[in-house]
């Protein structure tokens, strides 16, 4: 299910959008996963996490940190949609 398509117009802290995005370093050698949580409107990043792999932790480390910034920005939680793709995480 999309919530986010429906809109006609998105304000500051009303959709929020992440994914894994791969890093890889050391010339190749070396990867981790890196899950940004982003705010659509003003593209401020909430809260991230990075470690080695893509694995539900990891999703809500960087959750719990958006979590954090939004309350700290006295967002309602309730009125955040939360885009990310569906996959196994």
């Amino acid at each position: 299910m999309n919530l986010v398509a429906g809109k006609e117009a998105i304000g500051p802290f009303e959709v929020l959008y992440t994914d894994f995005t791969e890093l890889i370093y050391d010339d190749g050698h070396k990867r981790a996963q890196l899950m940004p949580i982003i705010d659509y409107a003003t593209k401020f990043v909430l809260g991230w996490a990075i470690g080695e792999r893509a694995v539900t932790e990891l999703a809500l480390s960087a959750r719990n940190h958006a979590r954090a910034s939004l309350k700290q920005e006295s967002v309602p939680l309730t009125q955040v949609i939360v885009h990310h793709d569906r996959d196994s995480v």
